[in-house]
Parts: structure tokens; C-alpha cells; sequence
């Protein structure tokens, strides 16, 4: 135990799994990018295709168009839960950091302070989830997008 009254043990543990939330996050992030990329490759791909006549043809689209916003949503859902989380052992981080004299020493609370603090106007404050969360109305909205196509080709719009 340190003079200063935080246990080194207890505060590395909390910066641990405050890492390992962040790691996870990416991971979710990459999976649902790559997964919705693959299902709008998948969507265009059936779409150029003669393979299929037109009705099959549009059933895979909407199968794979429900796939496209059911892993979007389950993204949102995801990221929504990590943000929670990783607030949480920041704040616990913060915390334990109260206990250390040389201010200089308070990472956690610095980093919050610089990009969350009271100084900070709001339109300067740094969310991730916010810019993720537009990324995949985004890719919510190219779903709608193929949708609408789809159905034009069913009514023959491009005959």
C-alpha cells in the first residue's frame, strides 16, 4: 500500500479492465463493419446477378437486407453497453486517482478533464459513440437505400 492511499493492485485492475472494455468495443466495432460490408457486397452482388429470377432474386435481397439492420441494431445495442460500462471504471478510475497527492500522476482524470470537463464546450468534447452511432445510421440508411432499389427492380422500374 502506497503512503497516498491507493492501492496500487486495485488501481491497476481497474485501468485493466477499463483497457479491456476499450479492446472489446474495437472488436464489436470491426465485427459489425465487416459484417454489414459483407451483407451490401452480398445485397449488390444478388442484384447484378442473373442467376436468379426476379422473385428469388428479392427474397435473398430482404433476407440479407433483415440481416444488415438486425446486426446494426444489435451494434447500436452493443456500443450503447460498452459506453455504460467504460463509464463506469473511468469514474472508478477518477476515484482511485482522488487519492494520489501529485496531480500530475491523475491520467484518467486528466484525459477527462481535457476532453469532458466543464471547460470543454460541448461542441468540442470528443464522443466516439457518437460518430459511431451516425456511422451506422449511415449504414442503416444504404440498407433502405438497396431496399427501395430492390423493390424498384420488382416493379420493373429498370426494364
Amino acid at each position: 500500500m502506497r503512503d497516498d492511499g491507493l492501492d496500487p493492485a486495485t488501481y491497476a485492475r481497474a485501468w485493466e479492465r477499463a483497457q479491456s472494455l476499450l479492446k472489446r468495443r474495437q472488436a464489436a466495432s470491426s465485427l459489425g463493419l465487416g459484417v454489414n460490408t459483407a451483407l451490401l457486397a452480398a445485397m449488390a452482388f444478388v442484384m447484378r446477378g442473373e442467376q436468379l429470377a426476379i422473385l428469388p432474386r428479392m427474397f435473398v435481397i430482404l433476407v440479407l437486407l433483415s440481416a444488415g439492420v438486425i446486426a446494426c441494431l444489435h451494434w447500436m445495442r452493443s456500443l450503447e453497453a460498452y459506453q455504460r460500462l467504460m463509464s463506469w471504471w473511468y469514474a472508478k478510475l477518477r476515484e482511485l486517482e482522488e487519492g494520489l497527492e501529485d496531480p500530475r500522476d491523475r491520467l484518467a482524470t486528466a484525459e477527462y478533464d481535457a476532453l469532458y470537463g466543464p471547460k470543454v464546450a460541448s461542441a468540442q468534447r470528443v464522443s466516439l459513440t457518437t460518430h459511431e452511432m451516425t456511422f451506422i445510421k449511415v449504414l442503416l440508411g444504404l440498407h433502405g437505400v438497396f431496399a427501395a432499389i430492390a423493390f424498384a427492380f420488382t416493379l420493373g422500374a429498370f426494364d
